[in-house]
Order: structure tokens, then C-alpha cells, then sequence
């Protein structure tokens, strides 16, 4: 049975128009950033010491009966109904002793 690659041509020429489009286009940011002196948004601030110090804003819990996660902003276990076996994930770093 002979191939019929007439019906995959237009597909591989169209992700090729794509594929120089976002090249283009990724060009076109990179030199405007040179121009203006920016950095690009993959650069990000590091944290400060203050906010390492004081340890994550967000608590990671899990319960193993609901097969899920749930974010909390203090160290206080959620209360939700049902059976409470929510295991703390991450908390605060530990403190280090000199």
C-alpha cells in the first residue's frame, strides 16, 4: 500500500509558519529588551533575608481518607467535616542551633 504524503504536507507546513512565528516573535521580545535594558520575566527577585527568616506563608496538609491536599496561611489544622487526619506536609523550617 504507496503512502499518500500530500495529506501530511499542509500540516508540517503549517507547524512550520508556526514555529518561525513564535521564533520571530520570541527575537522581536529579546531585542527590545536589550534596547530598553530590561531583564526578561525569568529573571526574578531572590526573597530577602526578613522573608526567609520567617519561615513559608503557606502550610501544606494532606488527608489520607480524601486522598488530597489543602494550603493554609497558619499552622492550625483545617477543619473541615468529616474525620480529622490532616498530616502537616510543610511547615516552617526547623531552627537552626549554633
Amino acid at each position: 500500500m504507496a503512502g499518500r504524503p500530500w495529506i501530511y504536507r499542509s500540516d508540517k507546513r503549517r507547524k512550520e509558519e508556526v514555529r518561525k512565528a513564535q521564533r520571530e516573535a520570541k527575537r522581536r521580545r529579546r531585542l527590545e529588551r536589550a534596547a530598553s535594558g530590561r531583564s526578561g520575566p525569568e529573571v526574578e527577585e531572590l526573597p530577602t533575608a526578613d522573608a526567609q527568616a520567617q519561615g513559608p506563608s503557606e502550610y501544606v496538609w494532606f488527608s489520607p481518607i480524601r486522598n488530597r491536599t489543602l494550603t493554609t496561611s497558619t499552622a492550625s489544622r483545617p477543619v473541615i467535616d468529616g474525620p480529622d487526619d490532616w498530616i502537616l506536609l510543610s511547615g516552617p523550617p526547623p531552627l537552626a542551633t549554633p
